[in-house]
């Protein structure tokens, strides 16, 4: 029967065009398309920036000629009550600017066309909480003890006490609490005291319930108990012949041993008598004996050294950790490193670290040849115009009996002009069996070797990439045209370029992100955002 129905419309259907011949002529093109009201915005997200402001993107609509933003504070009253915030904006990005903190804003937004206000789209909706107000300073290394910190805000400003929080995972410490005095408030500083050392803290100044600042802070290593150690006495004998577990404590000054190495026999701990004034390591160190090393709040310093690398393995064996963490690392030949024994290595920690001037003349910069390491991390630190002609990551297999499959994480880091000299060479050359590799939140300028991130199919081929951007570079995020190279893997999916310099003043080593929107990538060694 359907079928039959089907026939007889079919007819009707010729049999109407035989009539009526102009109506059923073949149609013109639809060369444009009017619709009622303006589509409405698609895409929208919204990001919190420097913790008072939210930024609102959406994506372009055609027909609209601009667009209407809305905020309402705590709840969603659209259209029964005044906006908190209103704006009209031609682009589709809106900031909604010092706003009051830890506080939730639901916000509209809907295209509008400025010739007909009958057309404007239905509204989309997002909401945000903004973060705590931040009248904080940094707190400094100089302001850090191993039981205190020193922390300066806003003067004047109405505050009633300061509350240091542990963070680190699985801490015995327990939540401090410091009432403030008049003073205090005028000033704009105070201490609190009774942390426990080596621990990471929130320091938040408070008013009543509302957070007015906060900084975050690793409490120093316990010193008090540490050989103190001077630039003009028998420095080197002393940490040469120390026994196992000595911690030293070097008082601020320039430790001069450049016609020899500083050998290392035994587990160690050096850092600085004062945070203040980092004293100043003129040597190379050679590690032997399986020995542990951990380097704190000091100055590795390679001027006038014969051209060997900071740190050189010498002997085959299991070895401790290496630490080096809030420390500046500077102007060494060949490398950071150097590994070319059959040393078998726990782990290798660099953390908050300013590291420059590494040329790597006959080395890579972190450079393992017939070691293994366990773990290697690079965290919250600055690498600057280092490694131009050689790989800056580097384990090969030669001892691949050594260890497991070695884990290499690379996060909140920034680097500039390292690996940018065209040369065949890339950023890690790992190719110790199982590697696995992690490279995120970090920002790249001035790379330009020809090979990218791998080009050895032993390097972990699907890497971790997430939140890293990068200025004048090539080779990370596509191929460049002229390279004849094959990299292995490139930064494409996830990674952003940025076509403007995203440093405040790089040729006098700031690298303070210069915008808003950057800075809330939080992408990068973290003090400079």
């Amino acid at each position: 029967m359907k079928k039959y129905i089907n026939h007889l419309m079919a007819a009707a259907v010729i049999a109407t065009c035989g009539a009526l011949t102009t109506s059923c002529s073949d149609p013109e093109d639809v060369q444009a398309l009017t619709l009622d009201r303006v589509l409405s915005p698609t895409g929208i997200s919204a990001r919190v920036s420097e913790n008072l402001n939210i930024i609102v993107s959406w994506d372009e609509m055609n027909g609209a000629t601009g667009y209407e933003v809305e905020g309402y504070i705590d709840a969603p009253d659209y259209g029964t009550r005044t906006p908190d915030y209103t704006a009209t904006k031609k682009n589709p990005i809106d900031t909604l600017k010092n706003l009051i903190g830890e506080t939730t804003y639901y916000i509209r937004v809907r295209a509008i066309d400025g010739n007909n206000a009958g057309r404007s789209s239905k509204w989309v909706e997002i909401d945000r909480t903004t973060g705590a107000e931040q009248n904080m300073n940094k707190a400094k290394a100089a302001d850090i003890t191993s039981t205190s910190v020193t922390v300066h805000w806003t003067a004047g400003i109405q505050a009633d006490k300061l509350i240091a929080t542990p963070t680190s995972a699985g801490s015995s410490a327990v939540e401090v609490e410091k009432a403030l005095t008049a003073e205090e408030i005028a000033n704009g500083s105070a201490t609190i005291s009774g942390l426990v050392p080596e621990t990471n803290y929130k320091v938040s100044l408070k008013f009543g319930d509302k957070t007015r600042g906060y900084t975050s802070i690793k409490t120093n290593i316990d010193f008090s108990d540490a050989t103190v150690l001077t630039a003009d006495g028998d420095w080197v004998n002393a940490i040469q012949d120390a026994a196992a577990g000595t911690k030293f404590a070097l008082a601020p000054g320039t430790y001069t041993l450049t016609d020899a190495k500083l050998k290392i026999n035994n587990s160690v701990i050096i850092g600085a008598q004062s945070s203040a004034d980092l004293p100043v390591l003129n040597t190379c160190i050679q590690v032997y004996g399986g020995a542990a090393l951990h380097l704190y709040q000091v100055i590795l310093d390679g001027t006038d050294t014969d051209g060997a690398q900071a740190i050189d393995y010498k002997e085959e064996g299991s070895f401790g950790a290496l630490n080096i963490d809030g420390c500046e690392v500077r102007n060494y030949t060949k490398g950071f490193y150097y590994i070319n024994v059959a040393a078998a290595i726990t782990s290798v920690t660099i953390n908050n670290c300013i590291i420059h001037d590494i040329v790597c003349e006959g080395g890579d910069m972190f450079d393992c040849r017939k070691g293994y390491i366990a773990e290697f991390k690079l965290t919250n630190s600055t690498i600057y115009d280092s490694a131009i002609k050689r790989d800056i990551f580097r384990m090969d297999d030669a001892s691949s009996t050594l260890g497991g499959a070695p884990v290499y994480t690379v996060d909140h880091n920034t680097f500039h002009n390292v690996g940018s000299g065209e040369a065949k060479y890339r950023i890690f050359y790992i190719r110790y069996a199982g590697n696995t590799v992690t490279f995120t939140n970090n920002v790249v300028s001035g790379f330009n070797n020809l090979r990218g991130f791998a080009n050895t199919s032993a390097t972990d081929a699907n890497p971790t990439l997430k939140n890293n951007y990068y200025f004048n570079t090539k080779n990370l995020l596509s191929k460049d045209e002229e390279n004849t190279e094959t990299p292995l893997w490139y930064d494409s999916e996830n990674g952003k370029e940025l076509t403007e310099n995203p440093f405040e003043n790089a040729a006098e080593f700031n690298f303070y992100l210069n915008t808003e929107l950057l800075r809330s990538y939080e992408a990068g060694d973290p003090r400079w955002y």
